[in-house]
């Protein structure tokens, strides 16, 4: 994996005054930040610059002072959804200073570091100030801040618009959800393998399962994987997906311990559905081809609870062990 560092340095100095004969020195560190060139998933934070204010007749200089990120997510850091904690800090320092932030929606905290969410869409004015023990301001910055609902869209024909939450690859759009995201995936090919580790998302075609499709990736076999949809998660939806295997009915979706999951009206050729332990899950309207649905299945015939399973097709050689 390959790393762009950005590093902002700001250099030592003197000034002097000639007037008042006052001698100042003036220190400053780096500032580095960190995304990944290759899978365009992440952004540098988010750093504005402010003036420091030693008084209201000497200015020091300019030194980067906020910096925030999603809490729950470093691949996307700057453009968080709804209700997602989003982590603040004041690079500056000061063992007597108070640190006071304003969020733009009513709310305030104390602290050097402090933490928000945010309950509706919207872009919000986020402003510190950091005073002294005698209540004199030594600092104070504002910076504005995009907040996104909870959608996230998947396009392979698009570049990547982490702002916007636009990406080339269903993959990509996981690794920017957050728990109650809904990816919406347009009409396309996608060959990839897809690994779903967040709860509670939904994953569901535009315009249905015809023209969205997603195939089993050239290196599968030797990848290790175990399914082309590979499920690690709680309250799973996959809905209105064509999954493709190239021979020998690949497992198309593989959880080995699925809870209140949801595969609905989707298409499985040389391709199948393998559930470990399964609770609470629904399998409705789904076509197979060459296909196969296995649910606790001919090696764990005990650890099935509690499933749906209806209006499925399957044809051509399709199998259902339950």
């Amino acid at each position: 994996m390959e790393y762009h560092y950005k590093r902002v340095v700001l250099m030592r100095g003197l000034l002097l005054l000639p007037i008042s004969v006052i001698l100042l020195s003036i220190s400053f560190s780096s500032v580095i930040s960190a995304y990944d060139l290759n899978n365009c998933s992440g952004t540098p934070n988010n750093i504005q610059k402010i003036k420091l204010m030693k008084s209201d007749r000497v200015k020091i200089s300019e030194t980067s002072i906020i910096s925030y990120c999603r809490g729950s997510n470093t691949e996307n850091p700057e453009y968080p959804f709804v209700d997602e904690p989003i982590s603040f800090t004041a690079c500056y320092d000061c063992d007597y200073c108070k640190y006071i932030w304003s969020f733009g929606d009513g709310s305030s905290a104390v602290g050097k570091e402090v933490s928000h969410s945010y309950s509706k869409p919207g872009i919000y004015t986020v402003r510190l100030v950091i005073k002294d023990e005698m209540g004199e301001v030594l600092a104070k910055d504002s910076t504005t801040i995009k907040v996104s609902p909870k959608i996230i869209y998947v396009n392979n024909n698009s570049y990547c618009d982490p702002a916007n939450h636009i990406w080339p690859s269903i993959q990509a759009a996981v690794c920017d959800a957050v728990e109650g995201c809904k990816i919406i995936v347009y009409d396309g090919i996608y060959k990839e393998q897809v690994t779903i580790w967040v709860g509670d998302i939904t994953i569901i075609s535009k315009n249905g399962p015809d023209n969205c499709i997603i195939y089993e990736p050239e290196d599968f076999l030797i990848s290790g994987a175990k399914g082309i949809i590979e499920i690690y998660a709680e309250n799973v939806s996959i809905i209105g997906l064509t999954v493709k295997g190239h021979g020998d009915r690949t497992c198309g979706i593989y959880s080995d311990y699925a809870i209140n999951c949801n595969i609905v009206n989707n298409k499985f050729y040389l391709a199948g559905i393998s559930f470990g332990y399964t609770y609470n899950c629904s399998i409705i309207n789904n076509y197979f081809s060459n296909g196969y649905i296995d649910i606790g299945g001919a090696y764990q015939e005990d650890k099935s609870r509690s499933n749906i399973i209806k209006n499925n097709i399957l044809i051509n050689n399709s199998s259902i062990y339950i």
